[in-house]
This record gives structure tokens, sequence and C-alpha cells, in this order.
């Protein structure tokens, strides 16, 4: 239990958990975690006693190119391999918003099974249609390249390139 530290990637009960924190004590050497799970980012808490043998969890991130959709898919590309992975579109989830050609992501994978595509926190896209603008707040309907619907400001036209907070979806900056 000595090397027990935050990002550690264990199996509990058959599925992959990262270390957020954690917290020694007791007379056993016992170690108390919070854990959360990697896919669905459900949070559990576990104690783990002196003698508990951990079972570390066989997951791994691979940096990955953006390709194409394929059916209820996404194909990505390890750019160092050339191997190409797809990825069904429940997985992708609302990052699949902001993917457009050559996108740069991080699949995250367990025992070689994709569990989620994690993009930048800002991406660059193109305004393909803009919309009449909203009563009142100075803003308007734009339509990305890759579909997603943002609100810009007026002076935003189609064309355009924009930057957009991924985690949010809010238009930052007009790109010269």
């Amino acid at each position: 239990m000595r090397d027990f530290k935050k990002g550690m990637k264990l199996e509990v009960d058959g599925r992959p958990y990262a270390v957020t924190e954690f917290q020694r004590g007791g007379e056993r050497a016992s170690v108390r975690a919070t854990l959360r799970e990697f896919g669905s980012g459900k949070v559990i808490e576990k104690t783990f006693d002196a003698d508990d043998k951990l079972k570390f969890a066989d997951v791994e991130q691979q940096s990955m190119e953006y390709i194409y959709p394929d059916g209820d898919g996404f194909v990505f590309m390890n750019a160092a391999t050339g191997e190409q992975l797809t990825v069904d579109s429940a997985v992708v989830g609302d990052a699949a918003k902001y993917l457009s050609d050559n996108s740069q992501v991080e699949v995250t994978l367990y025992k070689g099974r994709p569990l989620t595509v994690g993009i930048r926190s800002v991406v660059q896209l193109v305004v393909v249609e803009t919309g009449p603008p909203t009563q009142g707040d100075g803003t308007k309907p734009a339509t990305l390249e890759t579909g997603a619907e943002i609100k810009v400001p007026l002076f935003i036209a189609t064309g355009d390139k924009v930057k957009v907070d991924t985690h949010d979806g809010l238009y930052l900056e007009r790109v010269n």
C-alpha cells in the first residue's frame, strides 16, 4: 500500500478505475480511496487493507487522428503505427460534434477496447451557415462544419473560422 498514488489505474469488480484521491490511515495501514470509473465517470469510494492485492487495470491512452464516420461509429488512426480503430458513436459521445478531418484525439482503451475519446478543450471550426439574430442578446445561431450548432456574435459570417470551447459549446473568438 506504500505505492498508492493519484492517477493509478486499478481494476475493481472487473471495471477500470483511476485513483483521484486517497488517504492513509488506521492501525492496519489501510487506504481509503476515491476512484473514478473510466468511460462512465462514476465515482466510488473504497477502502483497501494492507493485505489486499491490488489489480492494475490494463488501460492505455493513444493519440489518434479522426479520419471519417463509418455507420454508427467513427474511424481513428494511430499516426505512429497506421493502425485504424472504429469507435462506436456512444463511446465518442458529444465529442462527435467537434470532430473535423484530422482532429487529434486521445482514445482511452481498456483491454484493447475503446472506453472514451477525448478532444481538445478548444477547437477551430468553420461556420457553414448562420441564422437571423436572436431577440435582444446580440447573438445568432450558427452551424459549424461538423454540424454542431452554437450561438455566435452578429458580426460572424458564413465562411468565418471560430474557436469553440468543447466543454460547453460556447463561441470564444473569430480566427483570422
